[in-house]
């Protein structure tokens, strides 16, 4: 009942954090109506890497959110980043390497979005995105929006080395080269730099840097990408179902290799920080994790001759951690979920032992077992590092990682270290995850 009772307010706790957090990031913006009116006040910023569907808005002097959607204002401003509404052509055809068609052709439909605006000026470039990995960029012409439009398909070519097969080439249609050179035709400096090109926001904000410092014009305003990189960070639900195990001699004193260890769950809660390649879609990630852990197991060795003839050792093990995980991650995007794949290591700093041996021996001539309980350290280590691996599902701020966590052996109690006694903490974690 207790746990059920720890289980439940742990929960609890980390969906307010979440909740709180995620409602605190409220900053001073301004949207206009489609009547054309003007209103500010403050603008819920997510940051958003996918594109918007709705804001939240708060007037100045009240506490009261007001959701817009796109059909409620014609544009919104937060940060000084300008978003606008505007009907577009998205391409549709199929992106990832697995689906992808053999169809140079693009293949477009009209949508109704916010463009997030990346340079403003005579010459602008504006930013939509439906999913992380495949973002659209446009540029205005005559007031009108233009796709810059890019394609990857697929073609098979026929390979003759050791008898005939077919290898799979993924090509581009890079039509948006051929659009920009018009755009950008007074200046023939963006010729020269199109060869490096490539259809993501990095490399076109470069183009167009270069158009405006070939025209000497400092009016243009281009959002600042030095934010190619970005710090997250929030709480962190660690559950954990862990193993501890002891190897050596196996002689009649070594107890801790002799018995068998019942280790109660894990249920704590930390702190995660992720850096990740803001440009790159957030594909590639590098996190850290640290979170305190209390261990608690049971060992039992048993030396059974008779009922009155016997050798009963009880191991309580009670074991204070904090834990630091670097974390490496490759993650894709499936629609609106994040899949991903982890591998890091893990050090275990122990900062406290509490734990206690209890020996029971019983012999024919006497009437009743003697009991002695002393103190033990089970590990003559303050490190104990392992390896990490495991797969993860991420939905918006929120992040669910199956792990098997290896943990390396650590040195044993001091008393055994000539039998080369060494323990092992291994653990199968959920970890749920979420950033402010």
């Amino acid at each position: 009942m207790f746990i059920k009772y720890l289980v439940f307010l742990t929960v609890a706790l980390f969906l307010s954090m979440s909740c709180v957090f995620s409602q605190t990031n409220f900053v001073v913006g301004s949207v206009v109506t489609i009547q054309g009116d003007t209103l500010k006040g403050y603008i819920n910023n997510r940051e958003w890497d996918i594109s918007p569907t709705t804001i939240e808005f708060r007037r100045e002097g009240n506490e009261s959110v007001q959701v817009y959607t796109i059909k409620d204002i014609i544009s919104f401003d937060v940060n000084s980043i300008k978003y606008l509404v505007a009907e577009v052509d998205i391409e549709t055809s199929p992106y990832l390497i697995g689906r992808m068609d053999t169809i140079a052709v693009f293949s477009t439909a009209k949508a109704k979005v916010f463009l997030k605006q990346l340079v403003s000026g005579p010459k602008s470039l504006y930013r939509y995105a439906e999913k992380n990995d495949h973002p659209f960029f446009y540029i205005n012409n005559d007031g009108q929006f233009e796709l810059l439009k890019h394609k990857r398909y697929f073609r098979y070519q026929l390979v003759t080395t050791h008898g005939y097969s077919a290898k799979k080439l993924i090509l581009e249609n890079k039509a948006y080269l051929a659009q920009v050179v018009r755009y950008l035709n007074d200046c023939m400096e963006v010729n020269r730099y199109l060869q490096y090109t490539r259809y993501d926001q990095k490399s076109l904000l470069q183009l167009f840097k270069l158009y405006y410092k070939c025209n000497n014009d400092k009016k243009a305003v281009i959002l600042n990408n030095s934010d190619d990189y970005k710090f997250e960070m929030g709480p962190v639900l660690y559950m954990a179902s862990p193993t501890l195990s002891f190897s050596g001699a196996n002689f009649a004193g070594n107890y801790p290799v002799r018995s068998s260890f019942s280790t109660s769950p894990l249920l704590s809660i930390g702190f995660s920080g992720d850096f990740f390649f803001k440009n790159a879609n957030r594909k590639f990630t590098l996190g850290n994790e640290l979170i305190y852990n209390s261990l608690k197991s049971t060992g039992y060795y048993t030396v059974f001759v008779t009922n009155d003839d016997y050798d009963k050792y009880t191991t309580q093990v009670d074991i204070s951690i904090i834990r630091l995980n670097t974390i490496f991650r490759l993650s894709k995007s499936v629609g609106q979920v994040d899949v991903s794949v982890l591998a890091g290591f893990l050090a275990n700093i122990l900062i406290d032992q509490k734990s206690n041996k209890t020996d029971e021996i019983k012999r024919p001539n006497n009437a009743a077992p003697t009991i002695t309980t002393k103190r033990v350290e089970l590990f003559n280590s303050s490190v104990n590092t392992g390896i990490i691996s495991g797969v993860g599902l991420g939905f918006r701020r929120y992040r669910l990682d199956a792990r098997y966590e290896l943990g390396l052996a650590m040195n044993g109690p001091s008393e055994l270290r000539d039998l080369g006694t060494t323990g092992q903490i291994n653990s199968f974690a959920m970890v749920l995850s979420y950033k402010w």
